[in-house]
């Protein structure tokens, strides 16, 4: 993967932590002159420099997954968790982090399968053997509870003790799931390497996807819900309301300056204030607010404008 996937990563890392500090804190409209930059590194305390996935769980931790381990952050410091039994050798390449409604941390490794942290202890689940794949790349919950695993060769429904897999042959566009989303009006979004689809009344529906830019590969695409209910996606170089395919209120936005052939986006954040924070290879950090799309740096510890 990309080296600058890490960088923005923790630049993201760095934002979510600010938010951490501040919330529930009321006050007036957050300005990019409010925000100042910290950044932690394995000399910090990260298992490892490459950041793969962050969550703030309810309690406030905010949780980080890397390719060397996963630690809690309580704003001051980290602490590396290992699942029990610990063997002195052994490395979880983290891939996913989702908290369920009962408070469970779930976590997906690359190679290594799923595994929860609860009560303190970190372990590895228990029907891995029933999983599509012992790679995951993404994990959600629905409002029923049920636990959804996507991996390179399917995606997995937890139910309980079942486990239920799905695939191409079963209505997934591909076998290599990239990510699953769920919406609040319980839609399961499934984001494959060959497209999207839709999880709904217990069917998977085929969703079509259209761009202005033939060819582009559909690897890179991912689903996002912010608060007020708008459902976006995003792609290479592309952000998009997939609620308004057509007319106002689209937002259809490009990233077309510098070298494309090689840039994604990476993720989406919400901030307090319902900006979008947008991290890219190779153009940086965007914000996305007010139907406006503002590239930004990084100048003496603080967010600027480019």
């Amino acid at each position: 993967m990309n080296r600058a996937l890490w960088i923005w990563w923790g630049l993201l890392l760095a934002v979510l932590a600010v938010g951490l500090e501040s919330a529930g804190r009321a006050g007036p409209k957050l300005l990019l002159e409010d925000l100042s930059v910290r950044t932690w590194t394995k000399e910090g305390g990260l298992p490892d420099d490459s950041v793969t996935a962050v969550l703030q769980t309810r309690d406030g931790y905010l949780w980080v997954g890397t390719m060397g381990g996963m630690a809690r952050f309580d704003g001051v410091r980290f602490v590396v968790f290992k699942p029990t039994p610990a063997r002195s050798n052994e490395l979880v390449r983290v891939s996913a982090l989702c908290e369920d409604s009962t408070g469970r941390l779930w976590v997906g490794s690359q190679d290594g399968g799923l595994l929860c942290y609860t009560n303190g202890v970190l372990r590895r689940f228990a029907r891995n053997a029933g999983l599509c794949d012992q790679t995951i790349t993404a994990i959600a919950e629905d409002a029923a509870g049920t636990l959804w695993v996507g991996t390179p060769l399917g995606l997995n429904c937890l139910k309980g003790s079942e486990v239920e897999r799905f695939t191409a042959k079963d209505g997934l566009p591909s076998d290599f799931v990239s990510n699953v989303h769920v919406s609040r009006s319980g839609t399961v979004w499934i984001t494959t390497t060959a497209g999207m689809c839709q999880y709904k009344e217990g069917q998977l529906l085929a969703f079509p996807f259209q761009t202005d830019i033939p060819g582009r590969s559909p690897l890179y695409l991912g689903v996002y819900e912010d608060r007020q209910g708008n459902q976006w996606a995003f792609g290479d170089t592309y952000l998009v309301r997939i609620d308004k395919q057509s007319g106002e209120g689209r937002r259809l936005n490009y990233f077309h300056s510098g070298d494309t052939s090689s840039m994604r986006i990476w993720s989406l954040c919400e901030g307090r204030n319902g900006q979008l924070w947008i991290g890219t290879s190779r153009q940086g950090l965007y914000c996305f607010a007010d139907n406006n799309l503002l590239p930004l740096t990084l100048r003496g510890g603080r967010l600027d404008r480019k």
